[in-house]
């Protein structure tokens, strides 16, 4: 994610662990609770419900059909193939291809 895409209240999937070879692991689905801020380093962090403290943006992804596909494979359960499909209709409408959604 991108400092510009941070809103308070947006739901996401936050990674726990991402490695050097972009393995990424402890997958959980969480909002956004504060605006983006800069460390001193540079890191761009921001708040999230059920984490103390700033995490970082880059362990951040937005809820779509790929990043919950991506999540269930990882092992979180809470996924449903629904919540898959509904993320998969909701970029369809969004970008007006109605054919697919019905």
């Amino acid at each position: 994610m991108f400092k510009e895409d941070i809103q308070i209240g947006m739901p996401v999937i936050y990674w726990g662990v991402i490695d050097d070879e972009c393995n990424r692991f402890d997958p959980f689905k969480t909002v956004i609770t504060s605006e983006p801020w800069a460390l001193g380093h540079g890191a761009i962090v921001c708040k999230i419900a059920g984490k103390s403290g700033g995490v970082s943006i880059d362990h951040l992804d937005m809820i779509t059909a790929g990043s919950l596909m991506a999540a269930k494979l990882s092992g979180l359960t809470e996924i449903s193939m629904d919540d898959i499909n509904d993320a998969s209709r909701n970029i369809f409408s969004i970008n007006g291809c109605k054919r697919y959604i019905e």
